[in-house]
């Protein structure tokens, strides 16, 4: 059995992006292409409605290659007791209150045991 793991915009996003120049982006990226080529089959990749919502947006160009991909993965839902958690992560400060959409992610995958 594959291991599992929840994928959020950053890994997508370097995915499908034009080569950066950045060199410090353009290194994720290339990292991120290595991993996926050689690594992704080793896992059961999952996202949120909130992944494929966060992709539609920007440029959509870019926005297309990024939901194209996504679409075809397994989503779990964001359910009361995810809700919950990531509005107590912000609470307690563990996550800043701008960053909300970062605590649902992580309470998400807390939640359904997702890597």
């Amino acid at each position: 059995m594959p291991k599992t793991l929840y994928l959020e915009n950053t890994i997508v996003s370097y995915l499908t992006a034009k080569p950066s120049g950045n060199v410090h982006v353009r290194v994720h990226q290339e990292t991120t292409q290595r991993w996926w080529r050689t690594r992704r089959k080793e896992f059961q990749l999952f996202v949120s409605p909130l992944v494929l919502e966060e992709a539609a947006v920007g440029d959509q160009i870019a926005a297309r290659r990024r939901t194209r991909l996504l679409r075809r993965l397994p989503q779990v839902a964001v359910t009361d007791s995810v809700s919950r958690i990531a509005e107590t992560l912000v609470d307690r400060g563990a996550i800043p209150r701008v960053a909300e959409v970062d605590a649902v992610h992580v309470a998400l995958a807390a939640v359904r045991g997702l890597d």
